[in-house]
């Protein structure tokens, strides 16, 4: 009988089990790195910035790149989708297009306070080298046309 008591307490730990309460972490989680993304089908991309996102929005007649948030939409001139057309969005303030015909667009942003600035290129001279992702795609006319970066 002296045992009884000590066993029934262990039998009731172990079947219980010992565990320390759940722990719950208060942190948030850091928004997940820019990734670059190429569009090429007709519709919607969008690709999400850990300070806003990236929209763009093509036709077979429009393309319209939107820096949502405090950034507005821009249209680009004179597109129409051809075969090889593509756009490609290099990181949270440039964003590559093609047509498949016309020359290549750059457009750019700088964030500032509450809003953007646009800032657009056309070939054949960019501020910054054309990236492997953007020059491999275009057709061998477009790739010529563009001038090296100094």
């Amino acid at each position: 009988m002296r045992y009884t008591i000590p066993i029934l307490f262990v039998a009731a730990t172990l079947l219980a089990g010992c565990h320390s309460p759940a722990i719950v972490s208060t942190e948030t989680a850091a928004p997940p790195p820019f990734q670059p993304m190429l569009i090429t089908t007709i519709g919607t991309g969008t690709n999400t910035l850990s300070d806003g996102t990236w929209q763009v929005e093509v036709s077979e007649t429009s393309l319209y790149l939107s820096c949502v948030g405090p950034g507005g939409t821009i249209g680009v001139p004179g597109w129409t989708a051809h075969t090889g057309w593509f756009v490609f969005i290099e990181s949270d303030s440039r964003v590559w297009a093609y047509d498949g015909d016309h020359p290549l667009w750059l457009s750019t942003v700088t964030r500032s306070g509450n809003g953007v600035m646009w800032t657009n290129y056309v070939s054949p001279r960019f501020p910054c080298a054309v990236p492997s992702d953007v020059f491999s795609r275009l057709s061998e006319p477009a790739q010529k046309a563009i001038s090296s970066h100094d």
